[in-house]
Formats: C-alpha cells, sequence, structure tokens
C-alpha cells in the first residue's frame, strides 16, 4: 500500500466465539497506528536503588520525563524499566501513576498526594524477573497529549524487607530536582498515601531510564465505516502517513478490533514530460 493512495478494505463485526455478528449495523470508528518505543534518558553504566530496592519496606520515587524525551502525541500502552539488579523480594503493590505537568524540575520536594489527578495505569503485586528491560503494561492506554512534561510516579509497599541482593535500574542524570525520593521501613506504609511533606522527600538529579510503549495515530480516510450489512462493511481506506507496520483499527463502544501489520510506503513521484 501507498501513502494517500485508496484500497479495499472490509470490516467484519463478530461475536465473542468469533462468529459474524449479523445484528450489528454500525457504524465503527476508524482510525490507523503505528506501534513506537520512545526512550527517555541514556543508558550508561550508573544506577539507582529508587524505585525497586527491597532493602526498604516501602520506597517511592516521582520523576519528570521532558516532552523532548517522550516522542509525539500517543496512546501509552506501557512502560519499560531497565533493572540492573533484581530486588529479593517481589514489589508489593507496586503501583504506577501518570499526569500531565508543566514542571522541568520539582519545585519543591512536597509529594504530589493521593487527590491531586494521578491516573493509575498499573497496580499489582509484581516479582522482577531478572535483569535487562522489564515491561508494565498499562491497565488502559494513557492518551498523552505530545505537548506536557510527563510526571511517572513509581511506588511500592511490603511487609518485609531484605537487604541483598540490592534492586537498582539504570538512571541517567538530568537538573536537580528531576525526581523526589524516599524510603521508609514501616511495615505497609503504603506510599500512595504520601501526600506534601509527608516523609519529605529527597530531590535528586538522577531519574531511571524508561522505554515507553506506544501507539501512534496516522490518521485514516474516512474516519468511520458507514453502514454494515449483515454484521460487514467494505469499503475504500486510505492513510496518509508512510509507516512500515501500519495497524488499522475499527471501534464500536467498548469494543475494538485491530488488523494485521501492514506497511505503508512513501507515495511515488510523478514525472510529467511536456
Amino acid at each position: 500500500q501507498q501513502q494517500n493512495v485508496s484500497f479495499r478494505a472490509t470490516v467484519r463485526a463478530v461475536d465473542e466465539l468469533g462468529g459474524t455478528l449479523t445484528s450489528f449495523a454500525g457504524p465503527a470508528a476508524l482510525n490507523a497506528v503505528v506501534a513506537a518505543t520512545n526512550q527517555a534518558g541514556t543508558l550508561a553504566t550508573n544506577t539507582w536503588n529508587f524505585p525497586i530496592d527491597t532493602y526498604a519496606n516501602n520506597q517511592r520515587a516521582q520523576v519528570i520525563y521532558l516532552t523532548n524525551e517522550l516522542g509525539p502525541s500517543a496512546a501509552l500502552k506501557g512502560i519499560f524499566l531497565h533493572v540492573a539488579s533484581a530486588p529479593s523480594l517481589q514489589l508489593g503493590n507496586w503501583t504506577i501513576r501518570l499526569k500531565p505537568t508543566a514542571w522541568t524540575v520539582h519545585p519543591t520536594n512536597l509529594w504530589e498526594g493521593p487527590d491531586s489527578g494521578w491516573t493509575t495505569v498499573y497496580n499489582e503485586d509484581f516479582t522482577i524477573p531478572g535483569t535487562g528491560w522489564v515491561h508494565f503494561a498499562f491497565n488502559e492506554p494513557f492518551a498523552y497529549d505530545g505537548a506536557s512534561n510527563l510526571l511517572v510516579d513509581f511506588s511500592f509497599s511490603n511487609a518485609d524487607a531484605v537487604a541483598n541482593p540490592r534492586g537498582r535500574v539504570s538512571v541517567s542524570t538530568g537538573a536537580v530536582g528531576r525526581a523526589l525520593c524516599w524510603e521508609t521501613w514501616f511495615p505497609n506504609n503504603d506510599p500512595v498515601q504520601w501526600d506534601g511533606s509527608m516523609f519529605k522527600p529527597d530531590r535528586s538529579a538522577v531519574f531511571p531510564v524508561i522505554r515507553l510503549d506506544a501507539e501512534v495515530p496516522l490518521g485514516i480516510v474516512p474516519a468511520a465505516t458507514g453502514a454494515f450489512s449483515d454484521g460487514v462493511w467494505s469499503g475504500m481506506l486510505s492513510v496518509p502517513a508512510a509507516a512500515p507496520a501500519v495497524v488499522i483499527q475499527a471501534a464500536s463502544g467498548a469494543a475494538r478490533g485491530d488488523s494485521n501489520p501492514f506497511a505503508v510506503a512513501e507515495a511515488s513521484a510523478v514525472v510529467q514530460l511536456g
């Protein structure tokens, strides 16, 4: 396929068993997306015990990532941390929260509290499987606007603490205040609830290197199907941008289906002689 060149596509509504849902009349919203992995920070030899060191019962790191590190507007589907050393224990109530911010550094050493607009994208007990890139798939995609910096909050809370081996992640260094961090040795003192000056955190220049698992919208024409007939719609579509692995999404309410990935090439140059 080529960008801006129409091709025929068929969308079929199916039930939970994969059979055609002939009663579905449509329409369905359409979109074309491409998967992207954007890395914030540079991998080197520097490591940090926040936010995965079970030497403490509880840890929290509240980190600012800058818009020039995050890529364009996208649906964020997950996050990777680069683990240099896996901790002894599982991360109890391992929680990742996000929200946009205008800050480039934290202006004070005060936590953003639980009612300050966080979106919790991950929350479960988690055992770090080993070293290297470790992926945390979000419960629901997070709509990143491509214009704001992003606050990413990592925390865990355990009943026990074990000294060795120490959990450590790879880090980059920025301006002082890129991250706030603190840890306590009180069992199950959940950092998700820390607010303001509670366990007044340190301001740090180092921050975990992350990769964001994202879906970047490319647009599609048309943006919706017409009416379905016996659960099926067929029509002409075009994608306005070239990409190596485009996925077309069709959605109606909470239901969504994805096509297999396919390449969209740049439009060929046309030479006219006259």
